[in-house]
């Protein structure tokens, strides 16, 4: 279901894109080569938008350009 979700929401993105996108916890039910692949997909798309992620992912952290607590 996540996978589905991150999907349709990234479909959204390039058919009416967004100034920003909220994403909680979106990835946690990923395995790791479909994280893999998310986090890519973000930092490719990072240029056009920007993405707030709440997560517990130690691979989505890493990725981050800014860190909040």
């Amino acid at each position: 279901k996540a996978l589905g979700a991150l999907s349709f929401l990234l479909a959204l993105f390039l058919a009416r894109p967004c100034p920003f996108y909220l994403l909680d916890e979106g990835e946690a039910a990923l395995d790791d080569a479909n994280l893999g692949r998310f986090v890519e997909l973000l930092r490719r798309y990072a240029d056009r938008a920007q993405f707030i992620v709440i997560t517990h992912q130690k691979r989505t952290i890493e990725a981050a350009d800014i860190l909040s607590a």
